[in-house]
């Protein structure tokens, strides 16, 4: 179990960096339902494309918005929950890629990959949906363990 805790939190804390935020001091765990409710700001957007390197079109397609949507956001203004909520989700699912491939670059070609686990889909198909996510990062569990996907 406190293996568990100890990856959900490096999972949770290497997430925080990719949209740029930093808990105040080293015990201080970010609460990300907080980060929700009170928004990222804009330039999260900014930091997470160039952090995690996953094409705009993807990344778009899965907050569900336009890029002209997201330009109507002043620089500093904070995101709804919604968005907020689903670019966490992508982070996380990127800080769990990062800590099982060892690089951002690694998880990407991995994503850009047909999978077995996928009958030969790629997994950056199925980020399109919360539901795809949790698919991808089932999967990412497995490779984790040394179960080929």
């Amino acid at each position: 179990m406190e293996s568990f805790l100890h990856m959900e939190k490096d999972i949770n804390e290497t997430a925080s960096r990719f949209v740029g935020l930093k808990p105040g001091s080293r015990s201080e765990k970010l609460n990300f339902s907080e980060v929700a409710i009170h928004g990222l700001k804009k330039s999260a957007i900014e930091h997470f494309l160039k952090a995690s390197k996953l094409r705009p079109a993807i990344f778009y397609r899965y907050l569900d918005i336009t890029p002209r949507a997201l330009a109507n956001y002043r620089a500093n203004q904070a995101l709804r929950l919604y968005l907020t909520d689903r670019i966490l989700d992508l982070a996380k699912l990127y800080a769990h890629g990062l800590i099982a491939f060892g690089s951002t670059d690694n998880f990407n070609y991995w994503l850009n990959s047909p999978s077995v686990d996928l009958n030969g889909e790629k997994p950056v198909d199925l980020i399109h949906s919360r539901h795809g996510l949790e698919i991808v990062d089932d999967i990412l569990g497995r490779v984790e363990h040394g179960i080929p996907a």
